[in-house]
């Protein structure tokens, strides 16, 4: 036993200390029933590097408790009932580097809570219920480098707590109930001179102002990784960018931000990863969404844009990851193409797309790079004959920028082949639209689906499902005012909808009258009518004979 280095006592009964071999280098007793360490507990140990106490019923510390632990290294706390910090019990452990009190019950940090820790690297102190927080808290950790304060109930901290932490790099101040980092004179960071990250997300921050991020002409501040997403944040001023010149990531999800001033985002020109989604953005100002050269990475997904400046999202030429996905943006612009084609992955799933003649080139594309499966997702708002199709799967040649009249002018002499044929379609009262059909394919054709819009809103009014016995089928309760487009698709043997070519749509206003197909074309209805009479004539007389 004299030469043992490790022993894993966790998970048993333990209640009090037995005797270990003096040559241990690590203990395991986390889960046991550990209440209390006194003086003398631990017996001169000059190998001890690693002690984990995790999930005990410690509740203090004396004075002592370690005082033979010269060498140790490493003494995890976690999970136990500890009220304050011991910093008496902790000030022999003069070659501690990672010192864990996570998951306790300390409330507050008075000055020089740990008294004098001058090698501790890591400190952990989430989750406990720290409230108040003193000037000079962390005094005499001088080369401490990750600090992790996440999960209290801190709602303020005073510009001098973190006083004395010049090798700082890392510090998570998370879900916790922080409005600001700064007074009026003085920032909460200015005295991380070595920064590089901070997690201030899950907080009620509203405002980043001029103090918020440390900046100095004479100090070479490093700060690159900044979270701030989950907070009340509404404006990005011109104050945003100060203090952030060297930032790579930048996170603010989950805000309120519905307005960015011009140029603020370009000033950040280390930046790399922007996250912008879930928050309040509608319609964007030249220049304020101007990213910088060097971001690859780009979400403003969950927004309510419905407007946007191209020249502000393409300005970066290393952009390879821009996320527009469910927003209100109506256009496919051509512009896009010739950065998809060179390596863009743009997500345009959920937006209520038009897919008319400036997303062909697209589509065509998309023929030939299964790849791109980010399009995979995206389906058609309009035209009517294409809502609700995916675009993969919508044939190039029905992508055009004709307009309604057009397409109905243009009528039976677009060549492509329908799966239904109108009989009639009529308005026998002021509130319902019936309408009759043939099948007019051997394709496999299972039943019908009614879709009715609203000409003028170009808004879904309704999608009904038609067994395929029907042949006539009436639609009750219609407003006598409006103008619809009705359009009737078939539906093959497992539910799906085939094509729909524009002739399998109609106008029609519910007020008696017959269908108009455009009304400053009446000589055209007419023979458009005389052939469809005589073209249902012959096929009867087909059928009989």
């Amino acid at each position: 036993m004299v030469s043992v280095r490790l022993i894993r006592a966790n998970d048993n009964k333990i209640k009090r200390m037995f005797n270990l071999p003096i040559a241990l280098n690590e203990l395991h007793l986390q889960n046991n029933r550990l209440t209390h360490f006194g003086p003398g507990t631990f017996r001169s140990m000059n190998s001890m590097l690693r002690l984990y106490l995790d999930s005990n019923n410690l509740t203090r510390l004396e004075r002592g408790s370690f005082s033979n632990l010269l060498t140790l290294q490493t003494l995890s706390l976690g999970n136990n009932s500890i009220g304050r910090v011991p910093w008496e019990a902790l000030e022999d452990l003069s070659a501690l580097q990672y010192l864990y009190l996570n998951d306790n019950q300390i409330k507050a940090l008075p000055k020089k809570a740990f008294g004098r820790l001058p090698v501790v690297f890591e400190l952990r102190l989430q989750n406990n219920q720290i409230n108040n927080v003193s000037e000079y808290a962390f005094e005499g950790m001088l080369q401490l480098l990750r600090l992790n304060m996440s999960y209290n109930n801190i709602s303020f901290i005073p510009p001098d707590a973190f006083k004395g932490l010049v090798s700082l790099h890392t510090l998570d101040l998370s879900h916790n109930l922080l409005n600001k980092l700064e007074n009026k004179t003085h920032g909460l960071l200015d005295d991380l001179l070595s920064l590089t990250s901070i997690n201030v997300s899950h907080n009620e921050v509203a405002f980043v102002t001029e103090k918020t991020f440390p900046r100095s002409p004479y100090i070479p501040y490093k700060l690159k990784h900044v979270d701030l997403s989950h907070n009340f944040i509404s404006v990005l001023t011109n104050s945003f960018d100060d203090g952030l010149g060297k930032a790579e990531y930048l996170d603010l999800r989950h805000n309120l931000i519905n307005e960015v001033y011009p140029n603020v985002l370009r000033n950040l020109t280390s930046l790399r990863h922007l996250d912008m989604s879930y928050n309040d953005l509608r319609h964007i100002a030249n220049g304020a969404l101007t990213l910088p050269e060097n971001v690859s990475w780009a979400d403003f997904s969950h927004n309510k844009i419905f407007s946007i400046d191209l020249r502000d999202f393409l300005a970066s030429q290393q952009l390879r990851h821009l996320d527009l996905r469910f927003n209100n943006v109506t256009m496919f612009e051509e512009m896009y193409m010739a950065r998809i084609k060179d390596g863009l992955r743009l997500y345009y799933e959920g937006n209520p797309l038009t897919c008319d003649c400036h997303v062909k080139y697209l589509r065509q594309w998309l023929s030939h790079n299964p790849q791109a499966t980010e399009w995979n997702s995206v389906v058609c708002h309009s035209p009517h004959h294409l809502h609700k199709q995916p675009l993969v799967e919508v044939s190039p040649d029905l992508l055009d920028c004709l307009t309604d009249e057009e397409r109905e002018l243009k009528g039976d002499d677009d060549g492509s082949a329908v799966d239904l044929k109108f009989r009639i379609v009529d308005s026998p009262s002021k509130r319902t639209i019936r309408f009759a059909w043939y099948v007019a394919t051997k394709e496999d054709v299972s039943g019908f689906r009614a879709i009715l819009s609203d000409v003028l809103t170009s808004s879904l009014m309704s999608e009904t499902d038609i067994p395929y016995r029907y042949r006539e089928y009436t639609i009750n309760g219609l407003e006598s005012s409006v103008e619809y487009r009705l359009c009737l698709v078939a539906l093959d043997s497992t539910g799906g909808a085939r094509s729909l070519p524009m002739r399998q749509c109609r106008t029609v206003t519910p007020v008696g009258a017959a269908t108009r197909t455009v009304s400053s074309a009446p000589v055209l209805i007419v023979v458009l009518a005389a052939l469809a009479t005589a073209f249902v004539s012959e096929l009867r007389f087909s059928s009989s004979t």
